[in-house]
């Protein structure tokens, strides 16, 4: 009974500053979260994910508190996406990140190998303008995602309830051409991106604050209707 009230409160401490940062596109900390309703958080970086098949983007963001915060946006919805994570933010979901090639095709066990489960996952879902996104809050996944970033390394981020499935594989955008690769595959996702406020913070990989001038004066301009000029 003791461990389920702590569990109970951990979480909707959890939840309240997921709530809290709605606004902001933001998570929070699983573990390391304060309670203190007083506390600001300063956005110091942050680093972006491609998956795939360029219909959605990992968000990583970081804190001058050292902690880390990310979201999934899946750009027009996707129907597994949906059952997994919607109305799910009280269930012990099973997520998996695991090096990119170790999940095979429609072989649900392959995506959520045991060493590379995770040991604590909390989310809000949300759907907004067509779209759908999960801010989600864990410690040893962030490790492991930075650890990817770090090394400019794909990996794939699976999750699972009783009843459905779903897994993307993300890359680490690095470079203005690994940009430019995104607006020549989708150039819908690619504006959506860009008129991210997101965009207008610091990017960590290229060590820069105004990514958008950069990819404009690359003649890659979008438009507030996510048209690319």
């Amino acid at each position: 009974m003791k461990k389920l009230t702590f569990l109970c409160i951990f979480f909707l401490l959890i939840t309240s500053h997921l709530l809290a940062e709605r606004t902001k596109k933001k998570g929070s900390d699983t573990s390391t979260q304060s309670n203190n309703n007083n506390q600001t958080y300063t956005d110091v970086s942050y680093s972006i994910l491609i998956e795939e098949d360029y219909e959605s983007v990992m968000f990583m963001y970081r804190y001058s508190d050292n902690k880390n915060n990310a979201e999934i946006i899946e750009y027009g919805g996707f129907k597994w996406f949906k059952k997994v994570f919607e109305g799910n933010e009280n269930v012990d979901l099973t997520v998996a990140i695991q090096p990119e090639g170790t999940g095979v095709g429609g072989n649900e066990k392959t995506w959520f190998t045991p060493r590379y489960l995770l040991n604590n996952f909390r989310h809000i879902y949300e759907e907004w303008g067509g779209n759908q996104s999960i801010k989600f809050a864990t410690n040893d996944g962030f490790i492991t995602i930075n650890g990817y970033i770090s090394r400019g390394q794909g990996f794939e981020f699976s999750a699972r309830d009783r009843f459905a499935w779903y897994a993307g594989t993300f890359t680490p955008v690095k470079t203005v051409n690994d940009f430019k690769k995104i607006a020549n595959q989708n150039s819908i996702v690619f504006c959506m991106i860009m008129n991210d406020k997101v965009l207008t913070g610091y990017n960590r990989e290229l060590k820069h604050a105004k990514i958008i001038k950069i990819l404009e004066q690359e003649g890659y301009k979008c438009d507030s209707n996510n048209n690319l000029r």
